[in-house]
């Protein structure tokens, strides 16, 4: 029975992991405009942005707590965080691109996730559509599955990013990252659109 009810998670966690948004063109434009070091310090955090919001939703679904206004709010805070990066992004000067602070990388990337307003609702839809009652107790095990499906998801992410900012002149780059700035700020768009 759990083989039944874990394989469809697992492809819907991995699914929903690797399709365009907020934290995949974040991790692309990291990519594009980094070093190893910093695109592995970006990442972490958003791992670990990653792992706070799916550890707050296994709350909030154990606890049947209304998620209507924590959508809104999310959806408010995460708007404003993502017209922020996408001008940062799309502002960046790509010759003069701050690879020394390891610690800005990391806190870029630790907020992407509690901000993403995808983040919480596919976690929360993926919970509540494939977690049946009888297995409750194995949240973390769910929680799990998607962490991993969610740091797989980023390695098509990073190497494209990065093959495209090696390979690239700085006015293309700079083109990339207008073009990526525009798509994260037109997502935020779409989600008040919705």
């Amino acid at each position: 029975m759990e083989l039944q009810v874990f394989l469809p998670f697992i492809l819907f966690s991995f699914f929903a992991s690797v399709t365009p948004g907020p934290a995949n063109l974040a991790i692309f434009s990291q990519s594009c405009n980094s070093k190893w070091k910093q695109i592995f310090l970006f990442c972490l955090g958003v791992s670990i942005g990653f792992l706070f919001v799916l550890f707050s939703c296994g709350i909030i679904y154990l606890s049947g707590i209304s998620h209507v206004q924590i959508n809104y709010l999310l959806k408010l805070f995460g708007s404003c965080y993502f017209i922020y990066l996408g001008i940062t992004i799309y502002s960046t000067d790509v010759s003069h691109i701050d690879n020394c602070n390891q610690l800005k990388s990391f806190i870029k990337g630790l907020f992407v996730h509690p901000f993403s307003y995808k983040a919480w609702l596919f976690v929360i839809l993926a919970y509540s559509s494939f977690i049946p009652p009888a297995l409750h107790t194995k949240i973390i095990y769910f929680g799990g599955i998607f962490l991993l499906s969610s740091i797989i998801s980023m390695i098509p992410w990073i190497i494209t990013g990065y093959v495209i900012g090696k390979k690239i002149n700085p006015e293309k780059l700079t083109i990339i990252n207008r073009i990526s700035g525009i798509a994260l700020i037109s997502l935020v768009i779409f989600i008040w659109i919705i």
